[in-house]
């Protein structure tokens, strides 16, 4: 539920930056200058600070339009940040499809399942568990992994 929520306000966030981009193609030469060479959070940060006065006129009506997409940007950057429950939604689920795989395939992984249960654990409490034990074993497989040997083709 947290990664559907999570990826619906990227992808949201993403729609709002493409728009905040188009607006700004077509806006007025000057404010375009004004506006130009900014690296992206720069850039939502100055629109948000544009003025918030009602549109007159084609150039404030681009004004008004990028400030309005820079305070939904920041908003669904907020919503984006506030759903991270302490670390990566895709590791996780790949940690448990690990998890998985290991249990169907592997005793020893049956057998660490098993005490933890027979500990007093449930299922779910167990498998976490599980996930934490293959994080600790990968991390310094994916930090510091091992060089591969370099083959001589014309050996073969």
């Amino acid at each position: 539920m947290f990664k559907l929520a999570k990826d619906s306000a990227i992808k949201s966030r993403t729609q709002a930056i493409n728009q905040l981009q188009a607006v700004l193609v077509a806006a007025d030469p000057a404010l375009r200058e004004s506006l130009s060479e900014l690296s992206s959070r720069v850039l939502i940060r100055r629109c948000a600070q544009l003025d918030p006065t009602a549109p007159t006129d084609a150039t404030s009506a681009a004004a008004w339009t990028l400030r309005l997409l820079a305070h939904r940007i920041e908003c669904l950057t907020k919503e984006i940040d506030d759903l991270n429950r302490g670390g990566d939604r895709q590791a996780n689920a790949a940690l448990y499809r690990i998890a998985l795989s290991r249990l169907r395939w592997d005793q020893r992984t049956r057998d660490y399942l098993n005490r933890r249960i027979a500990e007093g654990r449930t299922p779910r409490e167990a498998i976490r568990c599980l996930k934490r034990y293959i994080a600790r074993e990968l991390y310094p497989l994916i930090t510091k992994p091992q060089p591969t040997p370099v083959t001589d083709p014309s050996a073969t």
